[in-house]
């Protein structure tokens, strides 16, 4: 018998979907039941009254036997209306028959005068642009068979926008709209994507409707809200790994999105305290992938990745031979996201496989001379750094040995202008705060450096400190903001009551520094 296939209630199958739409107690038209596997699930387990219209006596005289009433004839001669005239059906029902016909239109709007007023029309067709059909036609191939895409009795030939202008002229409208799916290489034809030229495969593999094998459409006679479903496609969802690098270890997560309809492109992750890198992952094959990134807000200008390419507009080259992979740094502690899109994945055509083995070597130089530099600028600002200490340091030096030659400083001071040391006790008395809190020597630079902090009571602001060319020849003096302070002695946030000192000398020893208050006033204390 033709048709002789078990009945498949998922509603991954197309008889399944119709199955899935009809309510119990139903009154059914159903065209082209043939061995009647539906016509019987819809009798028995849905508890529905099914007439039939079949073209084959054989399979009509079958399906009579259960089903509740039945016209033997062609569809398209319209004797089955006159059969029906005065009734209207719930649904009526095309399971894979409307691509049969040589009017399709014709015998819809025929139908839709045996709908009730919220009735359904349920059709299921074959898409005959799927991109096995599309490949053997772009190979000057048609196969045609006894069944499937190609079966060699179809009439007629509509794509999934010329169904809908059908429909249009039939006065019906879309309540559902969905698809059944299988990928090149399941389906009957034993066409493959490697019969395609490489430059075009990957336009094939991306097409919206390429991997729909049947549509189901619900129509009906009064406008609805239609609810159709976004066409998929198995070379859409693609996996990313993102990878937060610790000095413990990593810590990795695997990402899907969608290249097609832009679910999880953006994404933006917390990153852990710990983190030194990030790495972001792609699957190991070649592509131009669109890549940005931000860290709290803040756009990355620097990303390391091991493309071939980079362009000016953030589209990265991938040759295939390694993982393509992002690293971002500085991230620790702060929100990360990143926008990715492929602009292209596959097979690279041999003309762009000869232009990479030339780039990648040059890309390589760059890579290791853009290093270099990087190495070359820090070291001259590590330099220039040294520098700028050097340059302070002789400055200094040369402005003691010339406040040498000043004739004051050699000459005998009168009696009473000898310049005192004052004890801790005198200093207090005087309203001075001074603390000395680190006294360090080093015997390579000969540096003495003493480190901590003076206000003057009275007016409670920071001392200046100043010691004698005669004393040593090299003399520095830099305010610290010490917050510590500042809240003991509850001074000014801004307050830098701080100080470090730093004396040329040949050993560690005693110095007599004159500390100055803002007020003019000044103390010689021997630190």
């Amino acid at each position: 018998m033709k048709y002789d296939f078990e009945m498949d209630l998922d509603e991954q199958s197309s008889v399944g979907k119709i199955a899935a739409q009809i309510k119990l107690g139903s009154k059914v038209l159903e065209f082209g039941p043939g061995n009647g596997r539906l016509t019987k699930h819809m009798i028995g387990a849905k508890n529905c009254e099914v007439s039939i219209v079949e073209l084959d006596k054989e399979l009509f005289d079958y399906v009579s036997d259960f089903a509740q009433d039945g016209f033997y004839g062609d569809i398209e001669s319209f004797e089955w209306a006159n059969y029906f005239a005065g009734q209207t059906f719930d649904y009526v029902l095309f399971a894979d028959v409307l691509e049969h016909l040589v009017d399709p239109g014709k015998t819809l709007a025929k139908v839709r005068e045996f709908l009730n007023e919220e009735g359904e029309i349920l059709i299921t067709f074959p898409n005959l642009a799927h991109n096995s059909v599309l490949i053997d036609l772009f190979n000057n191939e048609l196969p045609w068979a006894s069944y499937g895409l190609l079966d060699e009795t179809h009439n007629s030939f509509y794509t999934h926008t010329g169904f809908k202008k059908v429909f249009e002229r039939a006065g019906l409208h879309i309540n559902i709209e969905d698809y059944l799916y299988l990928a090149v290489g399941d389906t009957e034809l034993d066409s493959t994507y490697e019969e395609l030229p490489k430059a075009v495969r990957y336009d094939f593999k991306m097409r919206p409707f390429g991997e729909v094998y049947q549509y189901f459409f619900s129509l009906k006679k009064h406008p609805v809200e239609s609810k159709a479903v976004q066409p998929q496609n198995s070379n859409y969802v693609k996996v990313m790994e993102m990878i937060q690098q610790t000095a413990q270890g990593e810590t990795a997560q695997q990402i899907p999105f969608n290249n097609f309809t832009g679910e999880n492109q953006t994404l933006t992750f917390p990153i852990a305290e710990s983190t030194e890198t990030v790495a972001i992952r792609f699957e190991k094959q070649p592509g131009f992938i669109e890549f940005r990134a931000e860290v709290a807000g803040d756009c990355v200008e620097f990303i390391q990745s091991n493309a071939v390419i980079k362009t000016p507009s953030d589209c990265y080259l991938f040759d295939g031979e390694e993982v393509p992979e992002f690293l971002i740094t500085e991230a620790a502690g702060k929100d990360l996201t990143i926008h990715c899109h492929y602009r292209f994945i596959g097979e690279l055509t041999d003309t762009m496989k000869e232009v990479l083995a030339v780039i990648k070597p040059m890309n390589e130089v760059k890579k290791e001379l853009r290093q270099k530099n990087a190495e070359l600028e820090k070291e001259l600002q590590e330099s220039n750094e040294e520098k700028e200490a050097l340059d302070h340091y002789l400055q200094t030096t040369t402005n003691r040995y010339c406040s040498l030659l000043d004739k004051n400083e050699w000459s005998i001071k009168p009696k009473g202008m000898r310049r005192t040391k004052e004890t801790a006790k005198k200093i207090q008395a005087k309203e001075l705060s001074l603390r000395i809190d680190e006294k360090t020597w080093d015997a390579e630079t000969k540096i003495l450096k003493i480190v901590g902090w003076g206000i003057s009571k009275e007016d409670r602001t920071p001392l200046s400190y100043k010691l004698s060319a005669d004393q040593s020849p090299y003399f520095d003096a830099t305010p610290i903001l010490r917050d510590e302070v500042n809240q003991a002695e509850q001074l000014p946030e801004d307050t830098k009551a701080g100080f470090e000192l730093q004396i040329l000398c040949e050993q560690e020893q005693a110095f007599l520094v004159e500390v100055i208050a803002e007020n003019g006033r000044s103390w010689h204390v021997e630190m």
